[in-house]
């Protein structure tokens, strides 16, 4: 091949140009070593060095402009991003909160000593006292706050101070002393996940950090796998820690990208993230808060847009970004040129069998019925909200007593049954009592008829006096107006909420058979009780806010078999009209046998369905055994 004398030349020039860049980095080297030659790189294995060394490490770490440091990193950032998702008595720690935004401060200001605080006193007293900490979780965040703001500090700190420091930080990350990624996750994920990133990320010179990034990143990307169910949401009993586990991921996802050629995490812990993402959205409530935590737990709703905005920087998706602007429900929070904000993403409902966990809402507006489940460790939580605001909240387990003894668990809560589709988000569960008896609840949300539907079937091996009861906890936000001769209750807080039905007790307060209700500050109370093999209580709760007005009544119905009445421990029937809509609800408390109830044939274990103009039957749902 002929070569040109202008290729010659521009090779050439491409020749210069390395020679000078390979002169850069020598004399860069240079003036990272001491007399004997030794670089940065074995700083740690030298213990401190000499006071000109160390003088020559705080300049190198003022003046590099790589890695990116830490406020150019997380350049978006309101506040210090350690307390994105901190939440329960830390959230409300005053020397917790002190300590990390002075650190943050220091990280990311070049003034010296710009609150007159004195860092070497402190921390000699947080070295001192480390060893013998007992509340990992507060220490691994203060490690991390005194992690982000090192670089920085080693124009503030004495040589021993800043080296006894970063060994005491690097013994933190310690795979040998670190919690078990089961019993503490969020310890364990702040020092073995990100503590060691944060290292990494921030000490690439220095061996020692350098090759922590590696098993940081593996420990991430294998907890995303390992604590989330698949579709990217943690045990339930692990919910309290939700957004805390979303913040700490997504600043090691920011850091791993931020760093050259980023480690590997994985594809799908990533897609395990962007569905965590999802679920946190999910379970908001309309103040910011979280679902199925108590509200002084939750994180501030400030602090939580910021890390929602954080994470959809580091993972973008246009569905999570609309319902995030729906969630917010603040248009000047987001971008303008956003796409359609009626466009969000389709399945609102969610249950995981895995987690032990299950959210019923017919759609994404903050407005609208949503019902949260939890029922992990034979305990039944949940939470129902609308129209903004918290109607239930608490332990929804009935009280069961046979011949007078009180029947316990003897077994965890297991889903049996979930539907969800155009017309209802459905949940039956079960757990195993004493002595051979089972009680199954069943929720039901209807998705355009905005009701829901609550019951419980007690099922047992012989006939005994079943005593039943069913505290349902309404919040203290809500008022209770019984209504003076029947028995439906309405649900107030400033406007009209919910209108409570006990289908299985007679309309009318002067009926006393079946069983009865009380209302008080204690809460709403339902009891039955009758000498029966089974029994059945159900609610029902509308939640429309343009029928609460009306009237309304509703009837046990008779259920029919070979022209006999079916007794009410084999099988029941209700109708439920409020105005011009009506309802019906079957249960089948045996084995499904062909009966009739209002001319209607069935043979099926459970059926709600809308009346028409016509008289037919639109079935909602029907369960088949």
């Amino acid at each position: 091949m002929t070569v040109t004398k202008g290729e010659k030349v521009k090779r050439g020039r491409k020749h210069k140009h390395k020679k000078k860049r390979g002169h850069r980095d020598a004399r860069r080297n240079a003036e990272l070593s001491d007399s004997n030659g030794r670089s940065m790189h074995n700083f740690a294995a030298t213990a401190m060095g000499t006071d000109d060394e160390y003088r020559q490490w705080a300049t190198h770490l003022r003046r590099r402009k790589s890695p990116e440091s830490i406020n150019k990193l997380y350049r978006r950032a309101e506040r210090p991003p350690l307390t994105w998702g901190l939440s329960g008595e830390l959230a409300l720690d005053p020397v917790l909160q002190t300590l990390i935004r002075r650190l943050w401060t220091a990280a990311i200001t070049r003034d010296d000593n710009s609150d007159g605080w004195d860092i070497e006193e402190e921390v000699q007293e947080w070295l001192a006292t480390e060893s013998g900490r007992q509340d990992t979780l507060r220490r691994a965040y203060e490690s991390l706050a005194w992690a982000y703001a090192l670089p920085r500090l080693a124009s503030r700190l004495t040589r021993e101070a800043w080296w006894n420091l970063l060994g005491g930080l690097l013994q933190q990350g310690n795979e040998a002393a670190m919690p078990n990624r089961e019993s503490d996750p969020m310890s364990a994920q702040l020092l073995a996940g990100e503590l060691r990133m944060v290292l990494s990320q921030q000490f690439p010179e220095l061996k020692d950090c350098k090759s922590l990034r590696r098993t940081a990143s593996q420990f991430v990307g294998d907890s995303l796998l390992d604590l989330l169910d698949g579709q990217g949401l943690p045990h339930g009993r692990y919910l309290p820690i939700l957004r805390p586990l979303l913040a700490c991921w997504t600043r090691c996802l920011w850091i791993n990208r931020h760093v050259g050629k980023p480690a590997a995490v994985g594809n799908n812990a990533r897609v395990q993230y962007e569905w965590l993402r999802r679920h946190v959205l999910r379970m908001t409530r309309a103040d910011g808060s979280q679902v199925l935590v108590a509200a002084s737990e939750s994180s501030d709703a400030s602090v939580y847009r910021d890390l929602i905005k954080a994470s959809l920087s580091v993972a973008p998706d246009d569905d999570d970004r609309r319902l995030a602007k729906v969630m917010f429900s603040n248009p000047r929070f987001w971008p303008d040129d956003l796409p359609n904000t009626r466009k969000l993403p389709e399945e609102p409902a969610f249950e995981s069998e895995w987690s032990e966990v299950a959210v019923l809402q017919p759609d994404w507006s903050p407005l609208s019925p949503q019902l949260s489940i939890r029922f992990t460790d034979r305990s039944l939580q949940a939470e129902l909200s609308t129209l903004s605001t918290t109607l239930i909240q608490g332990d929804w387990t009935p009280r069961l007593t046979v011949d007078g003894n009180q029947l316990t668990p003897q077994s965890d809560w297991e889903s049996v049954c979930w539907v969800s589709d155009d017309d209802v988000d459905y949940l039956e569960l079960e757990i195993e009592l004493d002595h051979g008896w089972k009680l199954q609840r069943q929720f039901l949300l209807a998705r355009e008829d905005l009701f829901l539907f609550v019951a419980d079937a007690i099922v047992g091996p012989h006939e005994a006096v079943v005593e039943y009861e069913q505290t349902v906890p309404f919040t203290s936000a809500t008022t209770f107006q019984p209504a003076e001769e029947s028995r439906e209750v309405l649900i107030t807080n400033k406007k009209r909420l919910a209108i409570v039905l006990p289908l299985a007790l007679p309309e009318w307060k002067v009926d006393p058979r079946f069983g009865e209700i009380e209302t008080g500050a204690g809460g709403y109370v339902l009891r039955h009780r009758a000498q029966q093999s089974r029994l059945y209580a159900p609610l029902f709760m509308d939640l429309h806010p343009q029928r609460l007005r009306k009237t309304l009544t509703w009837r046990q119905l008779t259920v029919g078999e070979n022209l006999n009445i079916v007794p009410r421990q084999s099988a029941v029937g209700y109708r439920v009209q409020v105005g011009g809509e009506q309802w019906l609800v079957y249960r089948s408390l045996t084995a499904p046998k062909n009966r009739t109830l209002l001319g209607q044939n069935l043979a099926t274990e459970f059926l709600v369905g809308r009346f028409l103009e016509d008289g037919t039957v639109e079935k909602l749902i029907e369960i088949e055994p």
